[in-house]
């Protein structure tokens, strides 16, 4: 990240297009845009999508990423040069190992499904109370393989 400052004739830039600085942060429920590399969410996963991610993806993620960072700090034991020739390498693959444990921590925690499983019901009961939804979508679930048993 970097925080510069535009200055014309000697003095700061004033423009109406900017960035603006909050040191309080984000409130919650607050709409942010972040610039720069994109980052993701799985704000519209459904229960099942993330019951299969908690369940399948991020224990197999684990696992790869704690093997593979174990085969390159073997590596780098060997001596000064292989250990140069693979820390970078450890250092990022920590890193996304930390994601995964974190998103299995989150997706353990009964409160954040069952505020999804709340929202998935609340939608439900929308389309069922429309008609004109009903007809079009109120199938959707029982058509869909990822919500089978939901």
């Amino acid at each position: 990240m970097a925080i510069f400052r535009v200055y014309e004739n000697g003095k700061p830039l004033k423009t109406g297009n900017f960035l603006k600085w909050s040191v309080k942060g984000a409130a919650p429920g607050e709409l942010v845009f972040i610039s720069g590399h994109p980052g993701s969410t799985a704000r519209q996963d459904t229960v099942a999508q993330l019951l299969a991610e908690r369940d399948v993806r991020e224990p197999a993620m684990t696992e790869y990423f704690e093997r593979r960072i174990a085969a390159a700090q073997g590596f780098g034991a060997l001596g000064p040069e292989q250990k140069r020739l693979v820390g970078s390498a450890i250092f990022n693959m920590q890193n996304s190992l930390k994601v995964y444990q974190g998103r299995t921590v989150a997706l353990a925690d009964p409160a954040i499904l069952g505020k999804k499983k709340a929202e998935e019901d609340d939608f439900r009961a929308k389309v069922a109370a429309n008609p004109e939804w009903q007809k079009a979508y109120g199938d959707a679930w029982r058509r869909s393989p990822v919500w089978k048993n939901n």
